[in-house]
């Protein structure tokens, strides 16, 4: 059942990384590398507000309900209280906070208070999109999650191709108008299969003070986790924006944006393993995470030596030679992001587990090591320093997360890196039984 269900996500993210490919293709030609880079950094900025107020609430969610610790109608109840509050803490923290004070966070010479109010919409989306989807998640509804992106993933790419076609330089507000009512949609669409295959009769009770305590006290080491690892991977924006402007934003998020396509397979990974981590017996888990880390180490070092070429004709070819400078940036990021692939893979393991604080130390060593290189690189070289800063990063988090997983799990690294011929030929027989099902 675990390799069924992530092996027909990767096929969900094969197709949401192609959409994604072409969207990205779109907004650039669409917004240009100066547009491209305010919208990033709105987006950057959206991300970091539902991180910062959220909580983290997702990964308490599907462990909780996953591993039946706590009633489901309960545990609903009380985390969708929690978050009407988390939004009206959103709403107050964007009517109050002097965002004129730090001009690097939003884009330059736009409507402040339009901008704050995409951000809220973009934070009630999210939160509500997070809630949903871990609840299916921990009911383990992945079949249906998966039939369900194969609809939407068509839907919204013909929805960005419309936007080309009917007018290829769109406002930038009007660009985020269509990418928030289509992140409206897709909540729409999740909430739908909430109701129709995991909703519990109705009743107003709440999870008592014990069980509430359980899943803030994980939620929370997951946030300073999560915390820590976005600025991670997303602090140089702010950086590069204030050293360099929008456009140099602009083509730097693209590189970062490209290379970080190649995570989809161990996020895919990750997003159903975790559901399946925290039960069973735990040398099967530790061979189960071993041979998924090796398996996605070894596709993504395949596809990064095949895209180390190809991104030569691809930018030029899709983006326009306003974006050439993504391609040494991309280059480098691949130093990074490959190896970073094991420790997303890992991370699920460490959650499904309970040790979240291991995670939590993992992503403050790679914040620290990225703001000192941040602060050091960016003024002098610019969106090189941001990318040999994220490279370290990177690299620094992957080995701790390593050292420790191997203590733990008395594996090898040979185990944790080398695809073997039982991999290749156990993918084979499951891809036959998939396709003939």
């Amino acid at each position: 059942m675990l390799s069924n269900n992530i092996i027909r996500q990767f096929f969900v993210q094969i197709l949401g990384l192609v959409s994604g490919f072409i969207i990205s293709i779109l907004t650039a030609r669409i917004l240009g590398a100066g547009g491209r880079g305010d919208f990033a950094l709105l987006l950057n900025t959206s991300q970091f507000l539902v991180l910062l107020l959220g909580l983290s609430l997702s990964p308490a969610i599907v462990h909780v309900i996953s591993t039946n610790r706590a009633p489901l109608r309960e545990t609903i109840n009380s985390i969708s209280f929690i978050t009407i509050v988390l939004v009206l803490g959103c709403l107050g923290t964007l009517l109050f906070f002097p965002f004129d004070k730090f001009n690097f966070l939003l884009p330059e010479g736009r409507n402040l208070f339009y901008t704050k109010a995409v951000l809220l919409a973009i934070f009630i989306t999210s939160t509500t999109s997070i809630l949903i989807n871990s609840i299916l998640s921990g009911k383990k509804l992945f079949r249906e999650q998966q039939k369900l992106s194969f609809l939407y993933i068509p839907v919204s790419l013909a929805i960005y191709i419309a936007l080309y076609l009917w007018q290829t330089k769109l406002s930038l507000r009007a660009f985020i108008i269509y990418y928030v009512a289509i992140n409206f949609l897709q909540v729409l669409a999740s909430f739908y299969l909430y109701v129709r295959y995991a909703r519990p009769p109705f009743q107003f009770k709440f999870l008592d003070s014990t069980q509430l305590k359980y899943i803030l006290t994980y939620s929370f080491t997951a946030y300073i986790a999560n915390l820590f690892q976005f600025m991670s991977y997303r602090m140089d924006f702010w950086f590069v924006k204030h050293y360099s402007g929008s456009e140099q934003l602009g083509i730097y998020s693209l590189a970062v944006s490209l290379a970080q396509m190649l995570w989809l397979l161990p996020q895919a990974i990750a997003s159903i393993f975790v559901a399946y981590s925290g039960s069973g017996n735990h040398d099967t888990i530790v061979n189960q995470t071993n041979a998924l880390t090796r398996t996605a180490f070894s596709v993504l070092l395949v596809v990064g030596a095949i895209l180390y070429f190809a991104i030569e004709f691809m930018i030029p070819l899709f983006y326009g030679h306003e974006f050439l400078d993504s391609i040494v940036l991309f280059k480098m990021l691949l130093a990074g992001v490959i190896p970073f692939s094991i420790t997303t893979v890992i991370a699920s393991y460490f959650v499904g587990k309970g040790k979240v604080r291991i995670n939590m130390v993992g992503g403050i060593i790679g914040f620290i090591f990225c703001l000192c290189f941040d602060i050091i690189l960016i003024p002098l070289y610019g969106n090189q320093g941001a990318a040999i800063a994220t490279i370290i990063s990177y690299c620094v988090s992957t080995v701790y997360t390593v050292f420790v997983y191997i203590k733990a799990s008395h594996s090898s690294l040979k185990q944790l890196f080398i695809i073997n011929r039982n991999d290749i030929v156990f993918l084979r027989a499951k891809l036959r039984d998939i396709m003939l099902n």
